[in-house]
């Protein structure tokens, strides 16, 4: 199985090119749920898929936040 984080191409795309496609795969796999026969795994993967999402825009949210933090305290250099 490809370990997909780690990838060549992965790493070569932007942040909200990589939001898309972890945003794409999770509904690719929600479409086809019903039609391919293996609803559960498909469902499995969109989980998948939204969990990184959310890792991904909570991760750039903090950051925000700390940036935020810094230019109004100027505590950050």
């Amino acid at each position: 199985k490809l370990n997909w984080i780690n990838s060549q191409w992965i790493k070569k795309l932007s942040p909200e090119e990589f939001r898309g496609m972890l945003r794409g795969n999770a509904i690719k796999y929600l479409s086809r749920m019903m039609h391919k026969g293996k609803a559960l795994e498909d469902v499995n993967k969109a989980a998948f898929y939204c969990s990184k999402l959310a890792a991904v825009l909570a991760k750039e949210l903090e950051e925000k936040r700390t940036e935020h933090e810094c230019n109004r305290d100027s505590l950050c250099g």
